[in-house]
């Protein structure tokens, strides 16, 4: 019996042993059940915190790679790197890891302004970016950059597929300056040829060549300089700088050696009185440059022209040359009493034909005074007006007017009705604004502040129209164009004796948008 009763006890006791392990392994696999319900439903928040730190560097990773494309839009023009506008792009993808069929990468958007962006609302945004895509010649120059990068990575399971995408925007601001790129043809008066050095090189001569053959910069492209010499643009920056010479002084009465000798190319001089002789000129009627005398104070009745195919400095005194705008203005500036228009910036404003009468006005390449006064400007690019003053930035309604023949004068003067040239019409008192009529003020601004209305001149009767350079087609080799009150809308064509500015470049203002 009492082997019996040891028996059920060890019976008894194995029997509870498993009880509790049952009872174990119900509590441990309702426990793992729970940990696993937590760590499932904390696996999609982790994704989406990973997924959100990794789009957001995608995107910063946009940003910097738009950056370095908008770095290297550029073109070299005589040996100077200059930005390309027409190179800027709109839009750019890209992977983070370089790998095409990677998931992780950014969608680039980039928006191009005039006028500072920042804070700006969305419809503002879109109203006033500039027209895509963009053109060297279209006058107007992108200041800033808006880049919109939105990072990407693959979908979450179970979550859509941009969920944790992040977008990022920032303000690029281009170093820009207003100076004109120099350099451009002297066409043969018909347009139908340039002048082209044999060699960029002392003692070169100087051809005459068909338009066709006018495609090498370092031979073909000239500037007239505000030093009043011809210099072949390629040399210029260069320890030997080239211009145009005529011919050799000697002791004469006239300063010269005989009646034509040839043109050539020699070393720009500091005087004009030594060294290989005339190098001064003075663009004039009838479309030529007349030689300057030693001492820069008179003209000197020589005259660059055309002996066949080879540029001389000569008597004859005939319409020889068609300058692209590029070539420059020389002296010509506000200080002239001149009209210099920005764009176009070889042209003034100018009385068509030296006739009051013809009923328009245009802007064509700029006559010179020899003396650097502006005395001998000829009358007809000879413009009176007010500049703002002290801290003003624009001027009250007032006249711009000249004197006909030096004597009677006219003023700049709108059109009613639809036709938008300005002409000159009579104006007895121009400086008494009583005495004018409405279609004789405008308002001369300085430099506002802002890009589009800095430097122009507008209508005082409708303030949202300015004087406009419109180019117009070469007629007979006569290459201008026709002055018109146009819309104002900031481009570098309704600029006038605008002064050169630089604002270097910076990258800043990140915004998560997204």
């Amino acid at each position: 019996m009492i082997r019996l009763r040891g028996l059920d006890r060890e019976t008894s006791e194995r029997g509870s042993a498993l009880l509790m392990t049952i009872i174990f392994s119900v509590l441990a696999g309702g426990l793992m059940l729970v940990l696993l319900s937590v760590l499932l439903s904390q696996a999609q928040a982790s994704g989406l915190a990973q997924k959100n730190t990794r789009t957001g560097y995608a995107a910063q990773a946009g940003i910097q790679a738009t950056l370095s494309v908008l770095r290297s839009s550029s073109v070299s023009v005589n040996g100077t790197t200059y930005g390309d506008p027409s190179r800027l792009p709109n839009t750019l993808s890209g992977t983070v890891d370089g790998l095409p069929d990677s998931a992780l990468g950014y969608d680039v958007t980039i928006d191009y302004y005039s006028t500072d962006p920042s804070g700006q609302s969305d419809s503002w945004l879109a109203a006033n970016a500039l027209p895509y895509p963009l053109s060297s010649a279209s006058g107007q120059q992108p200041k800033y950059a808006r880049i919109v990068a939105a990072g990407k990575d693959a979908a979450i399971t179970g979550l859509g597929d941009d969920v944790a995408d992040r977008t990022v925007s920032a303000l690029y601001t281009f170093t820009t300056t207003n100076v004109n790129i120099p350099g451009g043809l002297i066409k043969s008066a018909d347009s139908s040829g340039c002048l082209k050095a044999v060699s960029p090189s002392v003692g070169s001569l100087i051809k005459m060549v068909p338009l066709s053959e006018c495609t090498d910069d370092s031979r073909d492209m000239w500037v007239y300089d505000t030093d009043y010499r011809i210099k072949l643009a390629n040399t210029i920056g260069t320890a030997d700088v080239l211009c145009i010479t005529g011919q050799q002084w000697a002791a004469t009465p006239t300063g010269v050696t005989s009646s034509t000798a040839n043109a050539t190319l020699q070393l720009c001089t500091t005087e004009n009185s030594t060294a290989h002789g005339n190098q001064l000129w003075s663009w004039d009627f009838p479309d030529s440059w007349e030689g300057q005398d030693k001492t820069n104070s008179i003209r000197s009745n020589r005259w660059l022209s055309m002996s066949g195919d080879t540029l001389v400095d000569g008597r004859t005194k005939v319409k020889s040359f068609d300058p692209a705008p590029a070539v420059g203005a020389g002296a010509a500036s506000a200080a002239t009493k001149q009209l210099v228009n920005y764009r176009e910036f070889g042209r003034c404003l100018d009385v068509a034909l030296n006739v009051i009468a013809s009923g328009y006005l245009i802007a064509y390449p700029c006559k010179q005074d020899p003396t650097g006064t502006g005395a001998a400007v000829n009358w007809n690019h000879k413009w009176t007006y007010t500049e703002p003053t002290g801290t003003a930035t624009t001027t009250a309604p007032q006249a711009i007017w000249v004197k006909e023949n030096e004597i009677r004068p006219y003023c700049l003067t709108a059109r009613m009705g639809s036709d938008p040239r300005v002409h000159a019409t009579s104006c007895a008192t121009p400086n008494n604004p009583t005495s004018l009529s409405a279609l004789q003020q405008f308002i001369r601004n300085g430099d506002t502040g802002d890009s589009r209305t800095s430097y122009t001149i507008q209508f005082a009767g409708d303030p949202t129209l300015c004087l406009t350079a419109v180019s117009t087609p070469s007629t007979g080799g006569d290459s201008y164009s026709v002055i018109q009150l146009l819309s104002c809308n900031g481009s570098t064509a309704q600029k006038w004796n605008a002064p050169a500015q630089t604002m270097g470049s910076s990258l800043g203002g990140y915004k998560e948008i997204g």
